[in-house]
């Protein structure tokens, strides 16, 4: 054991695992096997690396090595996302990680692993920024216009449905100049924007919008858990999102001919993580999924999906789910994505309070 080899036959299923794994000590300080899967990645053997603690690997093993260092993980699993990683020089990974106690000691798995995420972050924030002085400056007159017609139409209402509708219109008016305001600013999310509330009252004007614009022959079906607490973000954003996810959904609908169903629904969910910029990890136990039955997404876009300029769409920008992302983020949360033909969910991740810290 002292040469950093594991008995033969000790851990074969773990030389099976295409993603890289690595086995550490029981008090999880020192590497003692790792993959063929780990060693490609890394450019290192086993034996040239065997002995050595965990954050000298690699660049961004800090974080992961804190989390067994301190017992973060002394309950089971232990599970992030969003963990930039360098194995190699000048080779940046964006990666989702799973830490995990073993028979041998403590185990540590790698996936979701993207090259290149230092420069994926710095596009996708100049396009988000680029995105959002576009649409403010291209909004705000638009909007004053529509929000005094449906004053207007508000005032000669005749019955509480026209009122209700108009009423719809200038509370999304006012909520569309609001994220414009802060778009033009360089930012999604302030602390201003930042409290708790109710998520299911975000995905109840989701459907009541759903419900305006008369899609014939699309389902939207809620299926909520309605013991949840309250959830921290940014609601007039979390509306945003929500609904460019519903609305990739009908798009896809659309362009291929298949798909009819779009479910909304809410669940608890223990065991995400995040840390924030301090390193300090806190919980995203409140999951919100958009869920559809229609072609999927192709096996080519699946990984690069939250890039910049990456769309299926003949007229298509390759924005919204940039957009998406970076409202996650600005919220402290996470979304990931599950697809395959007849169904796709993203599922976005949330807190309940105010346990990490972001820049306004």
């Amino acid at each position: 054991m002292a040469s950093g080899k594991l008995p033969i036959g000790a851990f074969p299923i773990g030389e099976a695992i295409p993603d890289p794994l690595f086995l550490l000590t029981q008090g999880g300080r020192r590497l003692i096997w790792m993959n063929a899967a780990a060693e490609v990645w890394l450019g290192r053997s086993l034996p040239s690396v065997a002995g050595q603690m965990l954050s000298q690997l690699a660049p961004g093993f800090e974080k992961i090595a804190n989390i067994v260092e301190t017992g973060d993980n002394a309950q089971g699993l232990f599970k992030g996302d969003g963990l930039q990683i360098e194995p190699q020089i000048d080779t940046p990974y964006m990666c989702s990680y799973r830490v995990f106690p073993c028979t041998a000691g403590t185990a540590v798995l790698i996936s979701s692993y993207v090259a290149g995420a230092a420069q994926i972050d710095t596009k996708r924030n100049e396009a988000v920024n680029m995105f959002g002085q576009m649409l403010a400056h291209e909004l705000k007159n638009p909007l004053a216009g529509i929000r005094g017609a449906a004053q207007l139409l508000q005032a000669g209402a005749q019955d509480s449905g026209d009122d209700e509708l108009t009423g719809l219109i200038i509370s999304e008016v006012d909520r569309m100049g609001r994220l414009a305001e802060k778009m033009e600013n360089f930012g999604l999310a302030t602390s201003e924007s930042l409290k708790t509330f109710n998520i299911h009252t975000v995905l109840r004007r989701v459907k009541l919008l759903f419900k305006s614009q008369n899609h014939v022959g699309v389902t939207l079906r809620e299926n909520y858990d309605p013991s949840l607490p309250e959830v921290f973000g940014d609601e007039d954003a979390l509306v945003q999102a929500v609904l460019n996810l519903v609305g990739n959904a009908l798009e896809a609908f659309n362009q291929s001919g298949t798909g009819d169903e779009i479910v909304l629904q809410t669940i608890y969910r223990s065991g995400y993580k995040k840390r924030d910029e301090q390193g300090r990890s806190y919980s995203l136990p409140i999951g919100v999924s958009v869920v559809d039955n229609g072609p999927g997404i192709s096996e080519r876009l699946q990984k690069r999906i939250f890039e910049p300029f990456i769309t299926s769409k003949s007229n298509g920008h390759g924005l919204g789910l940039v957009l998406v992302s970076h409202i996650v983020d600005d919220c402290g949360g996470l979304i990931n994505v599950e697809t395959r033909p007849g169904r796709t969910e993203f599922q976005i991740l949330l807190p309940i309070s105010n346990n990490f810290n972001k820049e306004a």
